[in-house]
C-alpha cells in the first residue's frame, strides 16, 4: 500500500514538472539608501528615453565603460551595439547588493553559483511561474514550471518553432534548459538571465553615487 501510495505522489510530481532547482530570492539593498534609490531610478529612466545627454550626468569621468573609460565610451558602444539599451535597463530592474560600504552592484543575479554547474550554464529565473515548454513554442505542452530559481542553459538563443519569414513576424527567441530528470525542455529567453551577463557597479563619493564600472558579459 505504501509502495502504492509512494508511487502517486511521484506521478503527482512529475505531472506538475517539480523540479529541485535552487530557489534564488531576489535582493535589492539598493532601497537601504534613499539617495542611491533616487540616482538608480532616474538613471533608468533616462536609459528608458535613450537620453544619452541625462544618462552622462550619471557617469563618472574615470568609469570603467566596458575596454574604454567614461561616457565618450560608452557612447561608443551604444552606437555599435544599440541593444545595449534595453540590456543596460534591464540590469537596472534587477536590484543588486551592496557589497561594500560606498558600493553597489547590480543585478543581484551575477552574484548566484551553482555547485557542479558550469558558469556559462548557469542562469536564474527571474519570474514566476514560468512555463518550461517540451518545444520552442508556446503551443507545445508545458512540461515544468520555475519561479525564481536558477536554470541549467544548454543553449541560450533558439529561434520559435513557428517564427514567421520576416523580422516583423519573428516571436521572441528561447533558451533550452536541462531539467534535473536530464530532460530538456525551452523556456522564453526573457525570463532567464546568465549570471555573467552586463553588470553595473555605483560608488558613492563625496555623498552622492556614480556610475563607476559597466562591463559586458563574462
Amino acid at each position: 500500500m505504501i509502495r502504492v501510495i509512494w508511487l502517486a505522489l511521484f506521478a503527482l510530481a512529475v505531472a506538475a514538472g517539480e523540479t529541485d532547482a535552487r530557489p534564488v530570492r531576489p535582493v535589492d539593498h539598493a532601497r537601504q539608501d534613499k539617495v542611491l534609490a533616487e540616482t538608480r531610478d532616474r538613471l533608468a529612466q533616462a536609459v528608458a528615453r535613450k537620453d544619452i545627454a541625462a544618462v552622462a550626468r550619471f557617469i563618472a569621468a574615470d568609469a570603467k565603460i566596458g575596454a574604454g573609460e567614461g561616457i565618450a565610451s560608452l557612447v561608443t558602444w551604444l552606437r555599435r551595439d544599440p541593444a545595449l539599451w534595453d540590456e543596460l535597463a534591464r540590469t537596472l530592474a534587477l536590484g543588486g547588493r551592496m557589497t561594500r560600504p560606498g558600493q553597489f552592484d547590480a543585478p543581484y543575479t551575477r552574484f548566484v553559483r551553482e555547485r557542479g554547474v558550469a558558469h556559462e550554464e548557469l542562469g536564474v529565473v527571474i519570474g514566476r511561474g514560468i512555463a518550461v515548454h517540451e518545444a520552442p513554442t508556446e503551443r507545445s505542452q508545458i512540461i515544468a514550471r520555475y519561479g525564481h530559481e536558477t536554470a541549467v542553459v544548454k543553449r541560450w538563443w533558439v529561434a520559435d518553432a513557428h517564427a514567421g519569414p520576416g523580422p516583423a513576424a519573428t516571436p521572441e527567441p528561447w533558451v533550452e534548459i536541462q531539467l534535473p530528470s536530464k530532460r530538456r525542455g525551452y523556456m522564453q529567453k526573457r525570463w532567464v538571465r546568465w549570471v555573467g551577463a552586463l553588470h553595473i557597479t555605483f560608488a558613492k563619493r563625496g555623498g552622492q553615487w556614480w556610475v563607476v564600472q559597466i562591463e559586458a558579459g563574462n
